[in-house]
């Protein structure tokens, strides 16, 4: 199964699910609505729906450790509990020649086209 988060807000938004890849519906597994702790952690918590109608019930607690980590506590009616920890990986893109060296070069001429009008203008 493939998951998605869909907000257009920092602190609120849904947990979306879809079966596989090749499913291009998407079930919403919770709203969230996070609100922050006295030690910068921010939580949300409610209702769990299952994705299937035979599957059970329960509740969700969504807590953001840090910027990059969170766990997930998912408390079915059954009395099975779900907990998952989750880390976000961010892949460091390679950057082009001119992203690199632009801003320098771009400096270099700058001094250089200076130097130049100066002696110009004696």
């Amino acid at each position: 199964s493939t998951g998605e988060f869909e907000s257009d807000s920092v602190s609120q938004g849904a947990l979306m699910l879809a079966a596989d890849e090749a499913d291009s519906q998407w079930h919403s597994l919770f709203a969230f609505d996070f609100a922050p702790l006295a030690n910068e952690v921010v939580t949300s918590s409610g209702d769990w729906v299952p994705v299937g109608e035979s599957e059970p019930r329960g509740t969700y607690s969504f807590i953001v450790v840090t910027a990059n980590a969170f766990v997930l506590n998912v408390n079915l009616d059954t009395g099975d509990r779900l907990v998952t920890a989750g880390r976000k990986t961010v892949v460091a893109v390679e950057q082009t020649f001119f992203q690199k060296y632009g801003m320098m070069m771009f400096m270099f001429v700058f001094m250089m086209g200076t130097q130049y009008l100066s002696l110009i203008h004696i």
